[in-house]
């Protein structure tokens, strides 16, 4: 398993022991100032991978807390790609920067744990699905320049209770 995307055995360590990728990716996106693929594994797992072709060793990150960062290589982070995190089910926490305009299809779907997102007011879209199947986020407060919600943005949501829609 995870050879679809690449043929080659890719490795990690993880507590000390060393590890093999056995996780099949459910999105994969690539930092060219950094040269590496990120990949959200199945099992909700977050992976930086060398894009160089000889090599074969990944990095593994806590995937609870999510600081998106304002900017990248010196340009800001507008968009949370679509699919960017679908299924990272150990996500519980996301901030995102107030550079961010745009929360694309799908952008959180399946984040099962998910339980506080901080949507900053610069969010004018919030894409189809974009938290669908988060079901044990609680609250959510809208930012005030938000134009669009797509269809079935929340839904399955099942936990939450709190709803915050701002003035005007």
């Amino acid at each position: 398993r995870g050879t679809v995307w690449s043929a080659r055995s890719l490795e990690y360590t993880e507590a000390g022991e060393r590890q093999v990728l056995d996780v099949a990716p459910c999105s994969l996106s690539y930092d060219p100032l950094r040269d590496s693929f990120f990949l959200c594994g199945t099992r909700g797992t977050l992976f930086e991978m060398p894009g160089c072709s000889h090599c074969n060793r990944l990095t593994r990150y806590p995937t609870d807390t999510l600081y998106v960062p304002a900017s990248l290589g010196g340009k800001p982070v507008t968009s949370i790609g679509a699919y960017a995190l679908y299924g990272c089910t150990e996500l519980t926490y996301v901030s995102i920067p107030s550079s961010v305009t745009n929360i694309e299809e799908s952008a959180f779907q399946e984040c099962t744990a998910l339980d506080l997102v901080t949507i900053p007011d610069g969010v004018k879209a919030i894409g189809e699905k974009a938290f669908f199947g988060c079901s044990v986020l609680e609250t959510v407060t809208l930012p005030k320049n938000l134009k669009i919600i797509g269809t079935s943005a929340f839904e399955e949501c099942t936990a939450l209770k709190n709803v915050t829609i701002p003035a005007g």
